[in-house]
Formats: C-alpha cells, sequence, structure tokens
C-alpha cells in the first residue's frame, strides 16, 4: 500500500516507498517539498483551508501518527504503515548518500545534532546547519536562506521548525530554491541530538501507540492544548471522512 488519499491528504505510506520516492525527487534535480503529518498536522489542515492547500501541493505526506491508520481502518478497511519523521530521518541519514542541510534551531540543538550524526556519518560534519531566527513564518529572509541553500546545492534539506510553521515555510522557501527536496520533522533534531531533555518515548510507547502520552507528560502545557484541540475535532474529522466513504460506496 504505497499511497492514497485519507481525511484530504496525499500520503505515501511505507518506508522503502518513502524513500524510494524521495530518492526519485532528488534525481528530478528541482525543488520539492514532503510533509510528515502527525494527528496534530491532521486537524489543523482539517480546519484552516490555506494550511490544507500548502499539504496538497506538497509531493507527498508521510503518516506520523499512530491512530490515523486505525482511523483509516475502522472507516476503510485498510491499514496503512506508519513511518514516523524519526524513523524517516534516521534511515536517510543511515544511507550515506546525500548532500544535505539542517535548518531549524536553536545553535545548542544544531551542534548536537551535528556530533550525533557526524558519528554516523562523518561527512555531515562539514554540512551547514543553519539556525532560523524565532519570528512569524512571513518573516523570514527567504531570499537569504535561498542564496545559502543554493551555493551549497543540497539533496535533502531537513526543517525543524514545529507544525504547522515548517510546512509553511517549505511552502515559501521551495520556489527560491534551485534544488532540492525539503522535508520537514518537528522535534527529530531534538531527538537525534541527544540533549536528555529532548529524548524521543521508549520503544514500548512507540509500539503501544502511547507516544502522545509520553510527549504530553514532558511537556503538559504545549501538548496539552495541542492533544486537546485534537479531541476535540476528531468526531467532526472522522464524520467527514465517513460520509466521503458512503458517497463512494453509492456511486
Amino acid at each position: 500500500m504505497p499511497a492514497g488519499r485519507y481525511f484530504d491528504i496525499d500520503y505515501m505510506f511505507g518506508r522503502d516507498d518513502i524513500t524510494g520516492a524521495v530518492d526519485s525527487l532528488v534525481k528530478s534535480d528541482r525543488s520539492s517539498y514532503v510533509c510528515v503529518a502527525d494527528a496534530n498536522v491532521v486537524v489543523q489542515a482539517f480546519l484552516d483551508p490555506e494550511y490544507s492547500k500548502v499539504l496538497s501541493e506538497s509531493e507527498f505526506t508521510v503518516c506520523d501518527s499512530g491512530w490515523i491508520p486505525i482511523f483509516i481502518k475502522w472507516i476503510w478497511g485498510v491499514k496503512p504503515p506508519q513511518t514516523s519523521g524519526s524513523e524517516l530521518f534516521s534511515t536517510i541519514i543511515g544511507m550515506k548518500k546525500y548532500r544535505m542541510a539542517f535548518l531549524g534551531g536553536p545553535s545548542t540543538i544544531l551542534e548536537a545534532l551535528k556530533g550525533s550524526l557526524s558519528k554516523i556519518d562523518p561527512s555531515i560534519a562539514d554540512m551547514p546547519f543553519i539556525e532560523l531566527p524565532f519570528c512569524d513564518v512571513e518573516d523570514f529572509d527567504y531570499k537569504g536562506i535561498a542564496e545559502e541553500l543554493n551555493a551549497y546545492a543540497p539533496d535533502i534539506v531537513w526543517v525543524s521548525l514545529g507544525a504547522p510553521k515548517q510546512e509553511r515555510f517549505m511552502h515559501m522557501l521551495s520556489p527560491q530554491l534551485e534544488r532540492g527536496v525539503l522535508i520537514a520533522v518537528g522535534a527529530v533534531f531534538g531527538f537525534m541530538s541527544g540533549v536528555e531533555s529532548m529524548e524521543r518515548a521508549p520503544s514500548w510507547a512507540v509500539k503501544c501507540r502511547m507516544e502522545f502520552l509520553w510527549r504530553w507528560i514532558h511537556d503538559p502545557g504545549r501538548k496539552g492544548r495541542q492533544y486537546a484541540r485534537v479531541l476535540r475535532n476528531l468526531p467532526a474529522l472522522l464524520k467527514k471522512e465517513r460520509s466521503l466513504k458512503r458517497q463512494q460506496v453509492k456511486i
């Protein structure tokens, strides 16, 4: 099950299919972007048509949610695999085949990330790690960022700004790049940097689809607000998808 459209999002499923699609985009020698969506992103797209358009104009979206595949199974009768942003990031880093750039912040995380990734692939030590200022998405110096990236000509540009900012950032930056696949990975820089306070949930929590609970415990304020909004809007989201399924059955 390599691809499918659910909840008005064009997904690519399966690690091998995703990495193969990314490789094809790199070889196309043009600029493009890929989104990674957890439940918060899905609900944001449901509530905000402009944000939904940003996702729809990406090449595809990776399903970074343990629960969205279950909802797809309930409604459509098929259960696609989940590929987390962390898994995708680790897999591509481990390939040791791409010129990459890393955009995000703060500098302490980026320096720790460079050190951590350089142990996997020493060539990463010479790749650009660019700190981005804390500002509204409209206020980034896109021209300056694009000039720096175009001078390096990366195959893949990893972006860590948090949703929904990072998707909007890629949407605005991509037209100014000569080549390279932008991929938004949220908190992955923190997980992979080795900074203790940003440690990812243990494997048992991921397997039990309880990673959200781990994040909630470690960041109750911000994650609590996000999860509350997801729960408030989940019934309407599922109702809309069920309605779409009924319409297709009638056709």
